[in-house]
């Protein structure tokens, strides 16, 4: 099944490296990604080629996610995510049924400097075009969140 590619952006009103900055930080990451999951969190390194956990919890507390390698990651400018696999149960899938149709999927978020801000986009490919309505509401939710957080984190730096 071929990868449909779904784009969201917004404009920030912080500089794309701070917006770079505070997008990875855990603590921002665990409250910016919230509209995807409750229980949002990330494992690993955001360097180019280190393997990292998208990871959020079943309801029996039990982590669950997706295994990704970064890419790229130039600060202030692209992170890009490729996704090979998931996790849950104790164990790692990186083939399979529930893996094949979307391994190698990416998540690229551009920065662009942009009217004394960023213009943050992303990209996101999906195997499963009804996952794309479930994406067309969240994204935009976590990505709201993300400004708040980036231009909160801003306002305070010129006190």
């Amino acid at each position: 099944m071929a990868l449909q590619a779904l784009y969201y952006s917004i404009h920030i009103q912080a500089a794309p490296e701070e917006v770079h900055r505070i997008m990875l930080d855990r603590e921002h990451y665990r409250d910016w990604t919230q509209p995807f999951s409750p229980t949002s969190d990330v494992r690993g390194d955001w360097s180019e080629g280190a393997e990292i956990y998208f990871i959020s919890r079943d309801e029996q507390g039990k982590e669950m996610g997706m295994i990704s390698v970064i890419d790229k990651n130039i600060p202030g400018e692209v992170i890009a995510i490729r996704h090979i696999g998931i996790f849950g149960d104790g164990t790692e899938q990186y083939s399979g049924e529930q893996v094949d149709g979307w391994k190698h999927a990416y998540e690229i978020y551009r920065f662009k400097p942009a009217d004394g801000g960023t213009l943050l986009t992303c990209s996101m490919e999906i195997s499963e075009p009804e996952h794309g309505q479930m994406f067309n509401s969240l994204w935009p939710q976590a990505l709201n969140r993300l400004k708040n957080i980036c231009e909160q984190q801003a306002d305070h730096g010129k006190e």
